[in-house]
């Protein structure tokens, strides 16, 4: 059964489940096209699933005439190009977003190596105003999870190579609860807005880029 949220413009839909490569491949016989069959034979299980679980969704919203494409960097696209889109994965969690605005998605099941590698992409400057305040909420370690899961939708949401997360996005609160981050990137600077859920098992981040 596919969940299906709604945040700024942007639909995501999450299909959550624990089959094996031999459970799926009866949807992928069904789902995927034939030109993309033939990328998938010789991939490990676990990329497997992850593929073919997407193209499920993605299969159930649009039919199996619109393939999922990337380009140079890796990002994925539509061939119809119909709307824009955005892919993340974790754990038995698969999540596909569309949307007509250019956006990123990222899901992460609740761990402790975010707050054990938080200086890696975390400020003191974040910690202080999100983490040490309770800001997002009141257990440090969902709180880096979701920083770092915000982290990786803006970054999937510009598809700008090398971009830093440290140094090169910086996140603080507005008044209506949502993250906001000021994106550096080289001479540009970028402000973003970024959606979040927690969720019992995850959280979901949505960065909607600011309209230019």
């Amino acid at each position: 059964m596919l969940d299906n949220l709604a945040a700024n413009e942007v639909r995501v839909f999450l299909w959550h489940h624990k089959l094996s490569r031999p459970d799926i491949q009866k949807y992928a016989d069904i789902c995927v096209s034939a030109e993309e069959k033939g990328g998938l034979s010789n991939i490990c299980d676990k990329r497997f699933v992850e593929k073919v679980s997407v193209r499920v969704i993605l299969y159930k919203l649009l039919g199996k005439d619109v393939r999922i494409c990337y380009n140079e960097n890796g990002a994925p696209y539509l061939s119809n190009k119909q709307y824009y889109i955005s892919i993340s994965h974790t754990d038995g969690h698969f999540a596909l977003s569309f949307s007509h605005r250019k956006h990123g998605i990222d899901i992460e099941r609740w761990n402790s190596t975010a707050k054990r590698v938080s200086k890696m992409f975390a400020t003191e400057q974040e910690v202080a105003a999100l983490v040490d305040t309770r800001t997002i909420t009141d257990e440090d370690e969902k709180a880096f999870c979701t920083i770092w899961s915000a982290k990786e939708s803006i970054y999937k949401s510009h598809d700008l190579e090398e971009l830093s997360f440290r140094d090169g996005i910086l996140l603080k609160k507005d008044a209506f609860s949502n993250l906001i981050a000021k994106v550096s990137y080289k001479e540009a600077t970028f402000h973003d807005t970024i959606g979040y859920r927690l969720l019992p098992d995850c959280v979901l981040t949505i960065c909607l880029p600011a309209s230019v």
